[in-house]
């Protein structure tokens, strides 16, 4: 309970603090007294506080309700009893009546600390989120740059071109079709082409079998794949 005689005047930087919610004020409506029996008419505005948080120092919230109840008789001036019905981000925080000459406030409803205790908590958990999200980006970058380190690597470990091992080396075709196969095997590069043996040809013709050995196109890992083809 708050009382105190209405001041015949307010800093004008109160106004800076809160602005009027629409249709305000309704000079000669009911309203229920919490913890009584009875209800009320008077004058009743709602405002917004911007800064509501300040609402828990009592002389800022005194000064703010005094302020909301001058403007309000100012506009109903027949009024005996006001409420201030105080809004912050949307959220109802306070609720407060007095009857007049003099003023003697009944704070009816007060969540302004479990509104801040409950963004304290939204803070804290959107906070963490962020932390999450970096972290997974950074994870994801991370791993990016290792596996294209990784590939980085396997190229260089190729070469330009494959080495051709044993088999009929000699022969421009085989050798042109030996590194035709290892552009079509699949693999990020070949580093070696070895000669396996000859391989079966339905149409006649000459045929290999050969190891290639190099890298693996998604991971980069070494990879031995033995394949056959015509030349």
């Amino acid at each position: 309970m708050v009382s105190m005689v209405l001041a015949a005047s307010t800093p004008d930087t109160l106004a800076q603090f809160y602005t009027p919610m629409r249709g305000n004020p309704a000079c000669n409506n009911g309203f229920a007294v919490m913890g009584g029996p009875f209800s009320l008419f008077g004058m009743v505005k709602g405002i917004n506080v911007v800064d509501w948080r300040r609402l828990v120092d009592e002389k800022f919230r005194d000064q703010i309700l005094q302020q909301a109840l001058r403007e309000g008789m100012s506009a109903c001036p027949t009024a005996k009893a006001g409420q201030i019905v105080v809004y912050g981000d949307g959220q109802l925080l306070l609720v407060a009546w007095t009857m007049l000459n003099p003023t003697n406030w009944q704070i009816e409803k007060n969540d302004v600390q479990a509104a801040i205790q409950r963004e304290g908590v939204r803070i804290a958990r959107e906070r963490a989120e962020q932390e999450r999200l970096e972290r997974e980006a950074q994870a994801r970058k991370a791993e990016a740059e290792a596996k294209e380190r990784r590939r980085l690597t396997a190229l260089a470990a190729c070469g330009s071109r494959p080495t051709l091992s044993g088999g009929p080396w000699f022969s421009s075709t085989y050798s042109v079709a030996a590194n035709d196969q290892a552009r079509a095997v699949g693999m990020l590069c070949v580093k070696s082409i070895e000669y396996v043996g000859a391989a079966p040809n339905p149409f006649g013709g000459n045929a290999a079998r050969a190891r290639f050995t190099g890298y693996g196109a998604s991971d980069f890992q070494p990879l031995v794949v033995v394949q056959d083809f015509f030349y």
